[in-house]
């Protein structure tokens, strides 16, 4: 991989990557707590957002939620080039306390218009994320300097996205569109792969099926990954760990802590004490 332009900070990530001979296996389906924006440069791939398939134009921006899962499909070996930024609610909240320039990540249903072209802005985004790499004498000012250009990005997304929704949500046809959307409003409620399977009439391995064939994960895998997140954020909010865990639907203390460790190679103590981290879940 090779990184073109890379600034981590514990509340803001910003990467500009290019890699020459793009590999499947490094990217899966993945999901975390923070919104992301991925502009597309150029490379021939799909992305896989909860289950749908959106194919990447260059100069694409996509965007995906926290609790949203996505994954990069490489199509060919072409260089995959594309900048990407992690950031959190509160990064926002600074200034927009009225949370509109969350309203594209927020304001439709999972996967449902995730995908951005050039066309659809008044300013392309590439200027704003080339501006972001400006030289800098300090780490305070590159901050600032990517801040401001990330406001003014997706103040233009905001835009965008007013034009977009005047139109009919696309790709809510997909097969598991409800069952996905059935999981997300009850994800902390009792679930099984039988219960799931029965109320949409189909048998545990039809579902199972169905359901990793387009989300690109095992259906328990998909609610496991949704309900730690979840809890790691209550965690680092100051929510005991005894507390949240149960709050996201977990029963069993012991296997949730296991499945903690394994997931985000830390305890939920060692969480708690922090409460602050450097985000590092990355293509």
């Amino acid at each position: 991989m090779n990184f073109k332009n890379v600034f981590i900070q514990p509340n803001l990530n910003f990467r500009h990557l290019c890699e020459e001979v793009p590999d499947q296996a490094d990217f899966r389906m993945h999901l975390h707590d923070r919104f992301e924006l991925l502009y597309f440069i150029k490379g021939h791939a799909n992305f896989v957002i909860e289950t749908t398939v959106y194919e990447l134009h260059p100069h694409s921006l996509v965007i995906t939620r926290p609790m949203e899962s996505h994954q990069l499909k490489i199509l060919s070996e072409k260089p995959y080039e594309r900048y990407t930024m992690h950031f959190p609610q509160e990064l926002i909240d600074i200034v927009d306390p009225t949370q509109k320039l969350t309203v594209p990540f927020l304001d439709r249903p999972l996967g449902i218009n995730n995908v951005f072209h050039a066309s659809e802005f008044s300013i392309s985004p590439i200027d704003f994320f080339t501006a972001m790499e400006a030289p800098y004498t300090n780490d305070a000012e590159r901050f600032t300097n990517i801040t401001v250009n990330l406001y003014a990005l997706l103040a233009q997304l905001y835009e965008a996205y007013a034009h977009k929704r005047q139109n009919p949500f696309e790709n809510e046809q997909s097969p598991v569109y409800e069952i996905v959307k059935y999981i997300n409003q009850h994800l902390f409620e009792p679930l099984s792969i039988k219960s799931i399977a029965a109320t949409f009439y189909l048998n545990d391995s039809q579902l199972s099926r169905i359901f990793k064939k387009a989300a690109g994960i095992p259906l328990w895998d998909y609610i496991v990954s949704k309900r730690l997140i979840s809890a790691r954020k209550l965690i680092r909010a100051g929510t005991p760990a005894t507390s949240a865990y149960y709050q996201c639907g977990f029963k069993d203390y012991s296997s949730f802590y296991r499945l903690y460790i394994k997931k985000f190679k830390t305890s939920p103590k060692e969480d708690y004490v922090k409460k602050e981290f450097l985000f590092t879940d990355e293509y």
